[in-house]
């Protein structure tokens, strides 16, 4: 019966994510036919990645779920928005997803980029509760790589950032010094989410105006 069971499940599962590829082609080729990009297709066009890489992080498919933000990434670019608190969340969301497949070096290289990016946005924006999970994330990658005093340095900055409006998530990052991370594995910080696609952790406001747009 369970074996009945799961194999139901998995083929719900590979149906899910064949119409959520379907549907993500049909928002890709209404885009590439529009010039400029209208709100309606950026929209359309993210929610069918965020469907496709909620499909694809249920069945445990993280690279497929780092080609969804990949994607992301290049529509905010479309949409001039290289630098705001969506292409910080974008490549932050693509470092823990690559932590979480084991590869720490190319981790860095994307958070090192958001934490650029949270770095050069107007403070009436940047969210101090997002960069740290950045920093955090950062100081994991560089612990993975046997890079010490750099993880020391980031988990810092993450404490630094967290101790006037996060306390106790600031007491949880204390703890991550001795951590040495796991493949696979992200360690639970309270108060803080590490690692999570989906439009409900789209940073807000939802449309900062952009300068092209």
């Amino acid at each position: 019966m369970i074996a009945d069971e799961l194999l139901a499940l998995s083929r719900l599962c590979r149906l899910a994510r064949w119409i959520g590829v379907r549907e993500l082609a049909v928002w890709r080729a209404r885009a590439d036919g529009e010039s400029p990009l209208r709100e309606e297709t950026f929209r359309g066009y993210r929610d069918a990645l965020d469907s496709l890489a909620r499909i694809d992080r249920a069945m445990g498919l993280l690279y497929e779920v780092a080609d969804c933000l990949e994607e992301l990434l290049e529509l905010l670019i479309l949409r001039g928005r290289s630098v705001d608190a969506r292409s910080a969340w974008t490549l932050r969301e693509l470092g823990a997803v690559m932590l979480e497949a084991g590869r720490p070096e190319a981790a860095l290289d994307h958070l090192l980029r958001a934490d650029a990016c949270y770095g050069q946005l107007d403070k009436a924006i940047r969210d101090a509760r997002q960069h740290a999970v950045c920093l955090v994330l950062a100081g994991l990658a560089h612990r993975g790589l046997d890079q010490h005093a750099r993880a020391d340095r980031s988990f810092n900055r993450a404490l630094a950032a967290l101790l006037p409006i996060a306390p106790e998530s600031a007491a949880a990052v204390r703890t991550l010094v001795d951590v040495t991370p796991v493949p696979g594995e992200l360690p639970a910080v309270n108060g803080l989410v590490l690692v999570e696609f989906g439009l409900p952790a789209w940073p807000l406001p939802d449309l900062v105006p952009a300068e092209s747009a």
